[in-house]
């Protein structure tokens, strides 16, 4: 699915599925919401969602990533209302950024990427700044928390290390709120 223009609206229990397999390409600045009212809609990822086009998408719905593959290549992709990974990927490239106005609980999978993460972080996954799927010829990055940084202690971090310059020759991991 090639999302190119307007806003996406739902409501009244209105349910988006992106099913396994499937591949939703966000392209404009726009919004996704619960704009018809009624009891709130929901999003649920189980393919990749690529946020592809520049500017910002807000996505205002409850969103589940439950096995697939969220990516942020450029802009901001900005979650207003919930959002819940049960499995899979959070994946943020460099220059693109990951906001999360209520913060982020990842109870499994991974956080990966040399980009900006905006709001607090609790996890129980994988976090790594490094480029790429998680092996040990993944590209170094620097990834970038704007909130706090709280891991469970069933969460692993991941880093590529070695060399003199962060983010460069090896991973950075760089919170400005505590940890």
């Amino acid at each position: 699915f090639n999302w190119t223009g307007g806003d996406l609206r739902s409501g009244n229990s209105g349910t988006v599925v992106n099913q396994t397999g499937g591949v939703f390409n966000d392209f404009p600045s726009a919004s996704i919401s619960n704009a018809y009212g009624g009891t709130s809609a929901s999003f649920t990822n189980n393919g990749i969602y690529n946020k592809v086009g520049t500017g910002t998408t807000l996505v205002s719905l409850p969103f589940t990533n439950s096995n697939g593959t969220v990516s942020a290549s450029t802009g901001t992709l900005q979650f207003g209302s919930s959002f819940t990974q049960t499995g899979g990927t959070l994946a943020v490239h460099n220059g693109a950024t990951l906001q999360f106005n209520n913060g982020l609980n990842l109870a499994a999978g991974f956080l990966l990427g040399p980009g900006n993460v905006v709001g607090n972080v609790t996890s129980s996954a994988v976090v790594s700044p490094s480029v790429g799927t998680p092996s040990a010829t993944a590209t170094p990055g620097q990834l970038n928390i704007f909130g706090d940084l709280s891991l469970t202690s069933s969460a692993f971090t991941l880093f590529e290390i070695g060399g003199v310059a962060p983010g460069i020759s090896y991973d950075f991991l760089n919170v400005s709120g505590s940890t």
